[in-house]
């Protein structure tokens, strides 16, 4: 029964895309709650590799590229979805490219954000579920040039792709120290001090505080570009620790200050 619900969204989703979808429209509706049905079937695993093997993955990873923004973001929450611990369907994504297809999502201009932000987010949502504990997927990721697509997303005004972009990055620096060296020679600790503040949502500043600690107690030469005084660190570290306090977030004062002791002793004393 789930299965043929799964055939049925996938013909509707092909008659779809060779039609004129106007919002409002009946076709347009139908198209959108195909989505949504298979973004629910999706969530057992099982099913999400039928989708597979009846032949939906090219049909969905199409509309990634449909002129219309929610139909994008809807596909690339279900590409999120299918994705999701999921080796099988990661391996077939993978095969059909679908980085490329997803990276340059990522980067938006401030002022297409209220229109480009939904589908940025669940771009860089699905490339975390592609990416994290995939080592043939973060190969790909780095081919791609995933990494200045992250920063383009970082520097965005949106708290909502600060915070995946973040998220994916702190994954990556933890999963594999070999991207260090990427991390340090691309200047991420520019992006990400000019970052570190006081959010509404203090899980960016833990985030950032996670990549500082995870890159900077291995990686020398990161450590030594986190001591330039052009940055600032210490000042906004200072601060973050206060705020920490009077948001009682005990966590993020002991991960400022284990940054901040990281930077003036060496790591043996703080090892010790």
């Amino acid at each position: 029964m789930q299965v043929d619900i799964l055939k049925g969204c996938i013909e509707k989703l092909k008659q779809g895309w060779e039609e004129d979808l106007v919002p409002g429209s009946s076709n347009y509706e139908s198209v959108k709650t195909c989505f949504e049905q298979m973004s629910n079937l999706c969530e057992d695993i099982d099913l999400a590799c039928d989708l597979h093997k009846l032949g939906g993955f090219p049909v969905v990873i199409k509309y990634l590229n449909h002129t219309d923004n929610s139909i994008q973001t809807k596909a690339a929450d279900l590409i999120a979805i299918v994705a999701q611990n999921n080796e099988y369907c990661q391996t077939k994504l993978l095969e059909l490219k679908i980085l490329n297809q997803l990276l340059p999502k990522i980067g938006i201009s401030d002022n297409c954000a209220g229109s480009l932000g939904p589908v940025a987010v669940k771009a860089v949502y699905a490339v975390s579920c592609i990416v994290r504990q995939n080592q043939t997927a973060l190969e790909q990721f780095v081919d791609a040039d995933g990494f200045s697509c992250l920063i383009k997303g970082m520097q965005s005004t949106l708290q909502k792709l600060q915070l995946k972009c973040v998220f994916l990055l702190r994954s990556i620096c933890e999963e594999n120290l070999k991207c260090h060296n990427v991390i340090h020679d691309m200047g991420f600790v520019v992006q990400l001090a000019a970052m570190l503040k006081w959010y509404d949502n203090a899980d960016i500043t833990e985030f950032i505080l996670d990549i500082f600690l995870s890159v900077a107690s291995k990686h020398d030469d990161f450590q030594k570009s986190c001591k330039d005084q052009s940055l600032n660190l210490e000042k906004k570290l200072g601060i973050i620790a206060d705020e920490s306090v009077r948001n009682e977030r005990d966590d993020i004062k002991a991960k400022s200050m284990k940054l901040f002791k990281l930077l003036l002793f060496d790591k043996e004393d703080i090892e010790r």
